[in-house]
């Protein structure tokens, strides 16, 4: 079976520039609505921008979204009065959290996409199998008109 050129790919600076502007986004509103969340669910904005880049570029933007998205909720969201990240029980077990959730983003958008690629190559091979079929019914026709003809003569 040959493969499907979906022509509606996007560029990949398109797709990248999508995982840098969501998770840009996602840091703006997380850093907003910090003070008023007091350090509960921090990363829910980051995985919105993973979902969304995962479903709009794919699986590279989706995981470099899922990289951005750790730096900057980490720096920015849940300890932006620190330097930088520091190895606590705390951090780790915040980190470890945001990774399993936003690679199992990543993992069934990745499966999505893949099932959805695999439906429009079936049903591509079935309308051509249906045209296959259509042609042989209509020869099939024409030789059952032909027989019927000579047999009437």
């Amino acid at each position: 079976m040959q493969k499907l050129q979906v022509s509606t790919r996007r560029s990949l600076a398109l797709r990248y520039g999508a995982a840098v502007a969501s998770v840009t986004l996602a840091t703006a509103v997380g850093a907003t609505l910090a003070p008023v969340l007091q350090g509960e669910m921090p990363f829910v904005p980051f995985f919105a921008a993973t979902a969304a880049t995962a479903w709009f570029g794919g699986l590279g933007p989706s995981l470099l979204s899922t990289a951005l998205g750790f730096v900057a909720g980490m720096r920015f969201v849940v300890r932006p009065d620190h330097p930088w990240w520091t190895a606590t029980p705390h951090n780790l077990t915040v980190a470890g959290t945001y990774l399993v959730g936003a690679l199992t983003i990543v993992i069934i958008s990745r499966a999505m996409n893949r099932a959805s690629e695999r439906a429009v190559e079936r049903q591509i091979e079935l309308e051509r199998e249906v045209g296959e079929r259509v042609q042989a019914e209509e020869a099939l026709r024409k030789a059952h008109d032909e027989l019927e003809a000579r047999v009437q003569e």
